[in-house]
């Protein structure tokens, strides 16, 4: 459905199979929901923009996309959805040369693991008549690329969708839309505010990555001592360093568009860790075993739905 009006119409159960969806970014997010999209039949078409032709004919060839270009404003004009899905701080220059080429009543969103930063940054690099709602597949791996995307990667995972300011009309009839479109790859809407979202994901993502650099940081300075540690490394280690291996550029973006709540949880950490460092000094057994006790309650809790979430933020 590529019509003058845009893809935005009110209703609980919009019909979205008539649209055209662009995909800016065909990595590891982007290719698996285009994959999501196109095996599925969610949507008309789906069309991709990446940097190297490449990487288009591979996406084209593992079925995320149907065809593409590396000019965004080559295809912009065809969307009826715009998911910009690059890292984060390339979101905004993306959405500025895609914004004189898009239709009024099309909807642009993204995939970017910070929200205020986008809240801010990419409603003013886009006509009036466009809606921005922002966006957040809770779902991830280390590895990146197309070669890395699956099907089914997005789906039973929480999406979370974050209208921008001036809620209006438009602005339910694209968070409808966009809604539909969560649901129908098999994922789960969950619309927050992006000041909310970054507080939480401060907490769930961004500090367990800043751990497990810090953790593999470590070791990597023993090994200089010790050159037998990358033998001895086994599950655990493995387990807990896994987010490490994040693309830099991803990992960077990530946490310099959320420094503040960022700050805030390390902080807090350092003093869960050297409480719990305390006990351990003191000898004191009883003491620590209980707060071992009440940390495994409270994480073995979360094995259980609905608090599961697929996959890391």
């Amino acid at each position: 459905m590529s019509t003058d009006s845009g893809p935005g119409t009110p209703g609980n159960n919009p019909d979205i199979s008539g649209l055209t969806v662009v995909i800016a970014g065909l990595g590891l997010i982007g290719g698996s929901l285009g994959m999501a999209l196109v095996a599925g039949r969610v949507v008309r078409e789906v069309l991709g923009v990446d940097v190297k032709r490449e990487i288009i004919d591979r996406a084209v060839a593992r079925g995320a996309i149907h065809g593409g270009s590396t000019d965004i404003s080559q295809v912009a004009s065809q969307a009826d959805i715009l998911i910009l899905a690059t890292p984060v701080r390339e979101i905004p220059r993306l959405a500025r040369l895609a914004g004189p080429h898009l239709r009024p009543g099309s909807i642009v969103s993204d995939v970017g693991s910070t929200k205020s930063y986008l809240a801010v940054e990419v409603p003013g690099m886009l006509p009036e008549t466009v809606t921005y709602i922002g966006g957040h597949p809770m779902a991830g791996s280390e590895k990146n690329g197309i070669e890395a995307a699956r099907e089914d990667l997005l789906r039973g995972c929480a999406y979370v969708l974050c209208p921008a300011a001036g809620r209006g009309a438009s602005h339910h009839a694209a968070l409808g839309v966009m809604t539909r479109l969560v649901e129908a790859i098999g994922a789960r809407p969950l619309v927050m505010d992006p000041e909310q979202h970054d507080v939480a994901v401060a907490v769930i993502s961004h500090l367990p990555y800043m751990c497990a650099l810090a953790l593999a940081k470590v070791a990597m300075n023993a090994a200089c001592n010790l050159p037998e540690i990358p033998g001895l490394i086994a599950g655990g280690f493995r387990d807990s360093t896994r987010i490490a291996s994040r693309d830099p550029v991803v990992g960077s973006d990530i946490c310099l568009t959320n420094p503040k709540h960022l700050d805030e949880v390390v902080d807090e950490f350092k003093l869960e860790l050297q409480q719990l460092m305390n006990l351990v000094r003191a000898g004191d057994t009883e003491g620590l075993r209980q707060a071992l006790g009440e940390i495994k309650a409270f994480r073995d809790s979360l094995a259980a739905p609905p608090l599961r979430v697929k996959g890391e933020f």
